[in-house]
């Protein structure tokens, strides 16, 4: 079977597909309807040939990937960053059909950038779900943020307590008896902000059941790192899918933005703020756990302790609590890296890197 390299410009409509031979060659160059149907039936063309193919990551780049990653004569899948193919983002000539030629030669010459990781199909639904659990929290802080306004202005004293429950109403509506209109408002408020608790409650009940069939042993070797809570763990195993992906903590850390920057040269070193490149949730769970465990005050455990003691450290050094909390978050990134990698539950050692996760 001889070996086809395929470039594919794909858009919502149409995609154009060039396919190169092995001496880079076009045997055909062409522009197809984005369905299934048609898709397989031009690559059907091609049964008698392995093909590697290369296209940029975007919304339809998964729709693709699904269509042949299941395909017998599939020799390879990467997927292009449109931002570091320079080839294309900096080209003077630039449309669909060179797009894909350049796709296509950038596969057979083996000049295209680090491929993108695609996840599994797993970890897209989990985070999935993760994404709509936190449209519903956005939703249900809305809600009560009204109710709360709307108490205040009637001067409810009871609006300052928690209204995430069923009682935390039903106390504020029992204050609003001689003001009917009012107290119809707040119960409206009150049906929506629970029904939207039992959505959440769903969805976890879904997430935590994806976890248990696929990710149980990680996700309770996550769970004995300080400060890290379900919703975190769920999103480091969503996002990660495979540790083996990254070589070292440093990789693991960058990815999540909370490196610094640096600009150096000769023998000047100098270095900035994060990056915040990388995955943004995954970044703000690492910055909020480091804020919970300083934050903290019943602390009965060793671990916790050790690392509230270096918050305290660096805070003091850097005359600056945030960056203290930062430097917490990317120590928190460092020791999932080693949880995971070392297949083992975190020991509580922050001193010695290379024994950090070993028991």
């Amino acid at each position: 079977m001889g070996m086809v390299y395929c470039g594919v410009d794909l858009h919502y409509e149409t995609s154009t597909f060039r396919f190169l031979n092995e001496t880079g060659e076009t045997k055909q160059a062409i522009e197809v309807k984005t369905n299934k149907e048609t898709i397989e039936n031009l690559l059907e063309t091609y049964q008698e040939h392995n093909i590697a193919y290369a296209f940029e990551a975007g919304n339809m780049a998964q729709y693709f990937h699904r269509i042949v990653n299941g395909r017998k004569n599939t020799q390879k899948i990467h997927v292009v960053h449109p931002y570091k193919f320079k080839v294309i983002s900096e080209s003077k000539r630039k449309n669909d059909k060179e797009d894909s030629l350049n796709l296509a030669k950038g596969l057979l010459k083996d000049y295209l950038p680090t491929p993108v990781y695609v996840k599994s199909e797993i970890c897209r639904q989990i985070k999935f779900l993760l994404n709509f659990r936190r449209r519903m929290i956005g939703t249900r802080t809305k809600i009560i943020l009204q109710a709360k306004c709307l108490l205040r202005g009637l001067g409810v004293k009871e609006s300052q307590r928690s209204l995430t429950a069923s009682k935390g109403f039903a106390r504020v509506i029992n204050c609003l008896a001689e003001e009917p209109f009012y107290k119809a408002s707040v119960t409206g408020l009150s049906a929506e902000c629970l029904a939207e608790n039992t959505k959440i409650t769903r969805t976890e009940q879904q997430i935590r059941e994806l976890i248990q069939q696929n990710f149980e042993q990680e996700y309770e070797w996550l769970v004995t790192i300080p400060g890290i809570s379900f919703v975190t763990a769920a999103t480091i195993l969503s996002v990660v899918d495979d540790i083996s992906r990254f070589e070292r903590a440093g990789q693991f850390s960058s990815y999540c933005g909370l490196i610094p920057s640096e600009h150096s040269s000769g023998e000047k070193t100098c270095r900035g703020r994060i990056t915040k490149e990388g995955v943004k949730e995954l970044r703000s769970l690492f910055v909020q756990a480091a804020w919970t465990i300083v934050r903290w005050k019943k602390i009965h455990d060793e671990k916790t302790i050790k690392l509230k003691k270096k918050f305290y450290r660096i805070s003091i050094k850097q005359k600056n609590s945030q960056k203290a909390a930062t430097a917490i978050a990317r120590h928190l990134s460092r020791i999932v890296f080693g949880v995971l990698k070392n297949k083992t539950p975190y020991c509580g050692e922050i001193t010695n890197r290379a024994k950090a996760c070993m028991n």
